[in-house]
This record gives structure tokens, sequence and C-alpha cells, in this order.
């Protein structure tokens, strides 16, 4: 006979043999027996055995054939022996009945086995059993420790399993439920080593001590209930009403919290983790799936359970045990098999694809979270590393009230307010005020006041003292919320109740936030309420009072009473601040006089002449305006007094108020005084107003000045016709140079209007400042006429050559400067400008020595030094060396200028020693007159100075015949006097300073060192080499100088020897580095 499994693809999951045949079979109800019948034999077979089982702590037994049980040890625990395989539920025992059971149960010291009325206790260490008989067929029967407990017909019974003890009689047994459940039948029974748990159909939840032997703890539920499911303490407990709803139970908080599920299936069982870190998990089971949950007893929202996953169950499979999220579920034939919760399962979080592997971390931290496993969940975020998850960690270590772990949390975010935060909460030991304060810390204001206002149900010491002291402190935390969130209405209820001196400031708080909503009467009655009668000296309380009746200073003028609200705010009239909100107020309510006397007094004058302006209290106003600078105020009143035709006032008000335009205007219009008006638009260069002045010229036939205000008013076409008509086309070319916001599209229309009238040098210079350097070129260079004329032009020419960038246009200029194109060549002065302008700097340099060279010859000694120091200065900033012949011109033709200088001054010293340097280089001065006129002052200016070797030495040479026709006679008798006497002493050794490059003394006007050959410069007020330690510069020009010799020259003429301009000797600084004026290029 074969059995046929139709459920599992028509497998064939077994066959028998029947002893004589099988001709006929049947199934029992159950489908557990199979008879079958043929040739005088009747058999019958066992298909399924009845799934009985249990389970005690690690344990568990099933049965295994009809009269054989067998005890299963499915967690390993330490005193185990070595070869219990650790990871699989393995078989320690197996027990042989005396008939088939209906009810087999499992204890710590005991395995029971019932059928009917009839129980076989088997100890678990071995040994005969003990057989007792009930008084009714039992139902259910569960162990622990040295006592049972049988369910039947709706009451049960606890008593000891083996001998009692002769001194506690009464502990042999005892049957509930007691009398006070008169009616009730007891449904479900659950027996632990310290509690005998039973429920009723009534709602009854009992717990009896078995130490004790007595009640400890009882519930009523709402409703009926039918299942009783416990953890292995007997702490929590899942129950189950007759409406199909499920609760959690907990007898020591003696609170319940509802177990919300998400589907309708029937719950076959509920078990509890009986690992002592995963106290709080528990599974709810159906036909097909696991539920896990866990109960949070104690947290921000309160004791409530959380759906964490769902796992598939398979057919047939019945959970027994749960250990840290591993089930070990009872199977076909008695045997006990171990599975993985899918809410504690960790497939995938090594997963080689990085999506996959953060996604799956990321689920697996939340499931984490919500089993409560932080120091797991700590270790994914720190490998996810994500400021979400961070965050949601430690909000759901604070939701847990496990606020060490959140410090860790928002330590590693840098949260530093929120450490604080959880640092102060750390140390409070009231539950509801922890609640509270860990609820604000996470921005949940309405539950931390339902925990604050709540009471002290958490009070460690459990005295009324104590309680008393906690609600106390609870309702001063409640206060100080509301206040944070603005609550103020609630807040003053509570102080009223909780803090009685705290009241008054808290009311003021009430009212100003109704005044904020515009509740004005309530907040006019609150400042009232909140005024302080007793100790009124104190500061604090005049400064509270002070506060109140500012506030209703502005909620009575608010409510209507202006006079009230005016006295009250007189009251504090050193308020500014309060004079200025009532003013305010006032204005709104159109109470401009009250308001503008206000704001005068505030000190607000600008808003009080405002407002007296608006009541025409011209008195007042005038009184104001010298008080005001605001420009609005000026003009409201100029254009009052226009409109009164007091043009004067009008006028004065709107040149403060800065309102050119109209100033301009009634000048021009009513007062008929243009030349006020003409300087008010050169002053201001209004736009406007000189569109006005220009219609009022042009009105008065004089198109000059029209012109030039029609420009200045930017009315560039009118300006251009007006001046084509009158002749004036040069003079509007002339006003449009001069003004930054012409056009080239105008300055071209004048070109090409000069251009056809033949007009070279106009056409050119238009044509320039249009950016036609092209045209402009040509008719630049062919404009002739007067010296002049050719002069500007050359200028304009050169400027265009600049501004172009065009190296043709240069070399065409170049070619007709040098007179290549006309055979006449220009003065070399254009040319060097031409090449300044175009930073050419080498060709500057040479040029500036021919221009130099030419006006020495002129006899310009001063104009030539001019050229080469502006020539210098050029190189200088742009950072270029200064040739040598440039140094050594500028050094002679200085040197001489300074002789004069030092003379008068009475210095014959410096003057000899200048001299001296000029005489060497005398061929610099291209004239005999001038090289004689040098060599007399020299030897007389050493005669003076006594260098009498030096005096002799150039009289020689004057003495000389191409000099001596050209001495001047009255000096003819002195020189020959030198050279004949001679100078018969040794001459003196030369004054030295040290070389400011290699510090070796040098002959101090020398400017060439004979050590370290370089040319020193020389000191633009004394004409000697510059001195490192006592050395400075001209601001102006920026040439060197000595700085005690400087600051003679400047203390007695005020001007620098060298450029000329004015300088205040308090200007000049002492120059510590010398490199910078030190030029050590030697290129000619």
């Amino acid at each position: 006979l074969k059995l046929i499994a139709i459920w599992n693809n028509g497998e064939v999951s077994g066959s028998v043999m029947p002893a004589g045949g099988a001709e006929r079979c049947a199934w029992s109800s159950d489908g557990r027996l199979l008879a079958t019948a043929g040739r005088a034999y009747l058999n019958v077979y066992v298909t399924a055995l009845p799934p009985l089982h249990a389970a005690y702590g690690t344990r568990v037994i099933t049965l295994t054939s009809l009269t054989e049980a067998t005890v299963y040890q499915c967690i390993a625990v330490g005193d185990e022996p070595e070869p219990v395989n650790k990871s699989e539920p393995t078989p320690l025992a197996t027990y042989t009945l005396p008939t088939e059971p209906s009810v087999i149960a499992l204890g710590g010291s005991h395995v029971c086995c019932a059928s009917g009325t009839l129980a076989w206790f088997y100890p678990l260490t071995g040994g005969a059993a003990a057989r007792r008989q009930y008084p009714a067929p039992i139902e259910m029967i569960t162990l622990a420790g040295e006592y049972a407990a049988a369910l039947f017909q709706g009451r049960a019974m606890l008593h000891v399993i083996d001998q009692i003890d002769p001194s506690q009689p009464e502990k042999e047994a005892m049957l509930f439920p007691e009398p006070h459940m008169q009616g009730a039948k007891i449904v479900d029974i659950h027996l632990t080593s310290d509690f005998f748990i039973f429920v009723t159909d009534q709602g009854h939840v009992e717990y009896f001590g078995v130490e004790e032997w007595r009640s400890c703890a009882r519930y009523r539920h709402a409703c009926g209930l039918r299942r009783l499911h416990c953890d292995i303490g007997g702490a929590r407990a899942a129950l189950l009403d007759e409406r199909r709803r499920l609760v959690v139970y907990c007898p020591a908080a003696d609170h319940v919290a509802a177990v919300t599920r998400n589907v309708a299936t029937d719950v076959r069982g509920i078990i509890w983790d009986i690992c002592l870190s995963d106290r709080n998990v528990f599974i709810i089971y159906t036909d097909e799936a696991i539920e896990t949950y866990y109960y949070a007893a104690n947290s921000i929202n309160g004791s409530h359970v959380d759906l964490v996953g769902t796992t598939p169950l398979m057919a047939g499979q019945i959970p027994l045990i749960l250990f840290s999220g591993d089930v070990y579920c009872y199977a076909n034939a008695g045997s006990v098999l171990k599975m993985a919760l899918d809410s504690h399962n960790t497939g995938g979080l090594a997963d080689a694809d990085t999506e996959k592997r953060l996604a799956n971390q990321r689920r697996h931290i939340e499931k984490l979270l919500l089993l409560r496993r932080f120091s797991e969940a700590w270790l994914f975020c720190d490998a996810v590393d994500e400021v979400e998850l961070w965050r949601k960690m430690g909000e759901a270590a604070i939701a847990d009230l496990n606020v060490e772990f959140a410090i860790r949390v928002y330590t590693r975010l840098s949260d530093v307010a929120m450490v604080w935060a959880l640092e102060d909460a750390s140390h409070i030991e009231d539950l509801s005020i922890l609640c509270g304060m860990l609820c604000a810390c996470v921005d949940k204001g309405d539950a931390a006041v339902r925990w604050l206002e709540g009471g002290a149900g958490g009070a460690g010491d459990g005295s009324a003292g104590g309680a008393g002291r906690a609600e106390g402190a609870g309702a001063l935390h409640a206060l100080a919320l509301h206040c944070a969130r603005g609550d103020w209405a609630r807040a003053a209820t509570l102080a009223a109740r909780a803090a009685p001196r705290a009241a008054p400031g808290i009311t003021r708080h009430r009212a100003h936030h109704l005044e904020l909503t515009a509740d004005y009467h309530e907040a006019l009655t609150n400042y009232e309420k909140s005024l302080i009668t007793e100790n009124t000296d104190d500061i604090k309380v005049k400064e509270h009072n002070d506060k109140c009746e500012a506030g209703i200073a502005r909620m009575a003028i608010r409510c209507g009473d202006v006079m009230r609200g005016l006295t009250t705010a007189m009251k504090h009239s050193h308020d500014i601040m309060l004079i200025k909100e009532c003013a305010q107020l006032l204005e709104e309510e159109k109470q401009y006089s009250h308001a503008a006397a206000l704001y005068d007094h505030a000190g607000n004058t600008e808003k009080a002449a405002s407002l007296y302006i608006k009541l025409k209290s011209w008195l007042k106003v005038e009184a104001l305006l010298p008080k005001i600078n605001s420009p609005s105020i000026h003009i409201q009143y100029a254009k009052a007094k226009e409109a009164e035709g007091r043009y004067q006032d009008a006028l004065k008000s709107y040149l403060k108020a800065q309102d050119y335009e109209a100033a301009i205007r009634l000048n021009l219009d009513k007062l008929d005084d243009i030349d006020e008006a003409v300087n008010l638009v050169q002053e201001t260069k209004s736009i406007q107003g000189a569109k006005m002045v220009a219609n009022y010229f042009q009105n008065s036939d004089d198109p000059t000045s029209a012109i030039k205000f029609l420009v200045m008013s930017l009315c560039y076409d009118e300006a251009f016709q007006l001046a084509r008509k009158n002749g004036k086309l040069q003079l509007y070319g002339e006003i449009l140079i001069q003004t930054s916001q012409a056009r080239p599209e105008d300055f071209k229309s004048l070109a090409l209007h000069f251009e056809g009238e033949k007009n070279h040098l106009l056409a050119g210079k238009f044509f320039f400042h249009a950016g036609e350097y092209n045209k402009a070129m040509s008719h630049l260079l062919r404009s002739g006429g007067s010296e002049e004329e050719e002069n500007e032009a050359i200028s304009i020419a050169i400027d265009a050559a600049a501004a172009s960038d065009d190296e043709r246009l240069s070399r065409r200029l170049i070619e007709f400067l040098l007179g290549e194109t006309d055979g006449t060549p220009r003065e070399p002065r254009h040319l060097f400008r031409l090449y300044m302008a175009k930073r050419q700097f080498a060709e500057a340099a040479k040029t500036a020595i021919i221009i130099a060279g030419a006006e020495c010859r002129a006899g310009a000694y001063r104009e030539a030094r001019d050229v080469v120091r502006a020539m210098c200065v050029s190189l200088r900033a742009s950072r270029l060396a200064v040739p040598r012949d440039m140094r050594h011109a500028i050094a002679l033709l200085h040197s001489y200028i300074l002789v004069r200088t030092h003379v008068k001054r009475g210095r014959h010293d410096l003057a000899a020693r200048l001299l001296l340097r000029t005489a060497a280089d005398v061929t610099f001065f291209p004239t005999p007159q001038h090289q004689v006129s040098i060599l007399t002052s020299t030897v007389i200016e050493c005669s003076r100075a006594g260098l009498k070797h030096q005096a002799f030495h150039w009289a020689r040479v004057l003495m000389q015949p191409e000099y001596r026709s050209q001495i001047d006679p009255k000096y003819v008798k002195k020189i020959e006097s030198v050279v004949r006497h001679g100078a018969r002493d040794t001459p003196a050794p030369p004054v030295t300073s040290p070389c400011p490059q290699c510090g070796a003394d040098l002959p101090i006007a020398d400017l060439t060192c004979t050590h370290c050959e370089v040319d020193v410069p020389f000191c633009l007020a004394s004409g000697l080499h510059i001195v490192k330690d006592d050395l400075t510069a001209c601001p102006e020009c920026d040439f060197p100088a000595i700085l005690t010799e400087f600051v003679e020259i400047l203390q007695e003429e005020g001007k620098c020897p060298m450029c000329g301009e004015n300088v205040d000797y308090r200007r000049l600084v002492k120059i510590d580095d010398v490199a910078a004026y030190m030029d050590l290029s030697t290129s000619e």
C-alpha cells in the first residue's frame, strides 16, 4: 500500500505491506490512523504522531512514538558534557510511557505525561515515575522546580511533585480560582520557579507566589482572556483576549502595552526570547509566518511594542524555543529543527557589490535599532558612515532612554549642544522628568510636556516626600519648557500652581505674546495682573513693573484710551524706545498732534516735523527745521512754501534737501537768478538742471552757453545742430573733449564737418577723439599754419600713434619728425615725447641726451637737467636701468645747478667740491664761454674753501691761451695771483665717507668707488655721494638724498632742489635699504 502526499507534488511518502493484503482501507477523522482489512486480518497504522511537545528553558520534549518521548538539548550550556552539539538540537534522553499520552510536560527536574485523569512524573535524573490522579481529565499541565500545575474543567491545581515538607503541609496542593473569582473559569496557566500564573474567561490575571504561597499581583482585563504566554521568569506576559486582541502585561509596573499587528491571521502561539540580552523580544507565530516584536517597557514614547520583521514558516513546524534570533521548532515525527529569523538574519552584509552591500547594511542597521542592539548597530554605522544613520541611531538610543550610548553617538557627530543636554539629563533619576527632558532634546515638545506634567511616576525613593519633590521638579521643568516653546497661557496656569514667585514674569510674557497676536484687551488685562505690589523698592521689581507699565501704555492706546496711554508713557519719559513706540501707535490711530509731540520728545524731529506738516503747524515746523537733516522733510516744507509764494524759503529748503533740480527750476522760473542756476549746475553736474539752463539760454539767444549746457545735459544732437547753426562747432568740440560721457560718433560728425572745410588740424583732432587714428594722422601731418598750430598737430599725432598701437602710424610720424617727408626736421623734443608715449625708453633716452645737449648749448642747464630727470624717473618706474651716460649727465647738470644754492647758503666747501666735479668734465658744456665761466668759479670757490692746491691747478688751466683771452677782466688779477703764489704746503688728505655698496672709504664728492667699481648715486641736496646710514628720498621725485642735508635745505627753502616741488621736511622717512637706489648697470 503506497502513501502519496498530494501537497508535495504527488510524491510517494511511504509504503506498507499489510498482512493479509489490503482489500479495504480507511482513514481516521484526524488523518493520523490508517486501517486496512483483507483475508481475516485487520491492520491499523499510525501515519502521523499527535503533535505533543513542551519546552522548559533550553530543552524541549516531544512525542517520538505513541508511547515514547524524547528530551532534546537545544542550546548548549556550561554544565553540559562535551559531546553535546552546540549548534543543533541534540537528544538527551528517551522515556517509555505507560500509555499513549494526551498531554506531556517538561520541567527543570521532571518529565510528565498525562492521559485522562492520570499523570506520571519521571525524574530527569532517572528513577521510578510518580503517579498522580486528578479530579477530572487533564487539559494542560506545566512543571517548574518541585511544583506542577494542572488545568481541568476550568479549574487549576498547584501541588508538590515529590514528598512535601512536613513543616509546610498547606503547600501540598491548592485549587484555583480563588473565592473572589466566583463563576470565573481558568482558560490558561503558566508556572515558573517563582510564580503560578493563570487567566480566566472573565479577564482576571493572577500571579500566585510559590515561595510565599499567596497572591502577589492581580490585573483585570477589559474582557475575557483566552491565552497566556509568559517569559521564562514570568516578568512579562502576552495576553490574548476573546476579541482577538493582544497586549503585553508587566506586573512589576502594572501597565499593559497593546500589540498592533499588520495582518488579521489567527495566533497559534507566542514565545519570548530566553536570552537575557534579548529578554524583551518575542515572536507571534501563525500557520504561515513568524512575526518578531520588541517590547519597550520604558521609553520616551511610553511602553509600546514594535514590529521588527516577519519570517515565513513551513507547514507542520511549531516554534518551541526562541534564543537570540534562533527558533527551535517541532517538526514531523517529533524531531526538532533550528531556523534563523529574518529579523536577525545577517545575509548579504558582505556582498561584493558595493551598492547592494550598503543597502543590506542600512536595512540591517534599522533592524538592529528596532531590537535595541546598539553596540552592533555602532559597528555597521561606522562601516557605512552616513550622518543620517548616526542621527537615527542617536534618536533611537534617546527614545530607549540609553543616555550614555546617545552621548557617544552625538560625540561622534560633534554635536556639542546635544552632548551637553544629554549629559545634564544623565543625572536625572525620576523617570517622568528624564523622559520629558529627552523628548525636548529630540524636538517632541508636546510629549515632553505630557511627561513633565504627568507627575512623579518614577520617584526613586517611593516616599510621599520624594514623590512630592519629584513632582515639583517636574512642574518646574514643564514650566521652563512651556516658556521656551512660547506657550505662555499654559505656562501662566502652571506657574500660578507650582511657582507663584515666577507667575508675574510669566504673565507679563503672556501679555506680550497676546500683544503680538493683536489681542489687545486681553494683553492689557494680563499686563495689569502682572504688576507686583510688594517690595517695590527692589531693583528687579522696579524693572519688571516698568515693563508692565510700558505694556499698559501701549495697550491703552491700542484700546482707545489715549489719555491713559499718554499719561503712563510720560511717567517713563526717560525710556526713549517706549516714547517712540507710543508715538508710532498714536500715528496709526491718526492722533497726529500727540504723536508729533512724542516724536519730538524722543528726539525724532524728522518724524515730528512730517506730522506737523500734515497738520500745517508751520511755526512748529520752522522751530524743528534747524535740527533736521532728512531731505524728505525739507522737500515737503519747500513745496509747501513754494505753494505759498515764499520762494526764498523754498529755495533754502530745496538746497538743504539737495534737490538741486527743483532749486535750479525755482531760480530760473520764479527768481530769475540765472547766475545762481548756472553755479548750481556746474557744482552738482545735474543733467536735468543743465537741460533747463540750456533751454533758458536758447530762449535768451545765448548759443555759446546753450551749447555748453546742452552737452552737460547729454543732448549731443541738439548741441551739434545749435553749434552748426551758429558757427560754434569748434567750441562744441572743445566742450565735448572736456566731458567724459561723449560718444565717438559725436566726434566723428565734427571731424567730417571740418574735413569738408579742409581744416586738417581740427579734422585730425576730432578723428583722434573718435578713435579713427589713421584718418587723424593723415590730417594732422598735412596741417600747416603757424608754429603753434603745427606743434599742436604734432602733439595730437603723438597721442594718436601711442593710442593706436600701430607701428605703421609710428613710422609715418617719425619720418615726418625727421624731415624725411618734406625735408624739414622738427625739434627733437617731439621725437622724445613720441618715444616716451610709446614706452620705447631706450630710444627716448638717446633723444633725451640730444635734447639735453641742445639745451646746454643754449645755456638752459636747468631745462636740460629736467629733461634727463624726467627720463630717469620714467625708466625707474618701468623697472629699467638708467644708462651710465644719462647718470653722468644728470650728475654734472645738477651739481652745477646746486653750486648757486650752496654759495647762497655760505657752504663754500660744498660749492667748491661740486665745481671740481664739473671742471673735471668741463668739455660736457659745449661753449668755450661757459667752460671759462665754470673754471673761473671753480678757482674762486676753491680759494674760499681753502682748497689751495685745487685752486692753483685750475688757475694754471685758465692761464692757457685758449681760455685766457675769455676770462672776465675783473677776475684776471685774482687768478694770476693764485698762479703766481701757488700752494707751498702739503695737500690735506681728502674727506671720505663709506661707500654704500662695499663700505670702503670713498672721497665724499666721488661718484665711482675705486674698490668695488660701482657708480654711487649723488645726494640731491648736497651733491655728494649718498651715505647708507643717513639715507632718505624725496617723496615727490624719489631721488635719494642725505637725510640731514635734505632737512636743512627744506627748512631753509621748502622745495626739493631736484623737482622743485614743495616738500615738508616732516614727510621724510629714513631708508634702511640702499639697494633700491643703487643702479649697478654700466650700459651707455
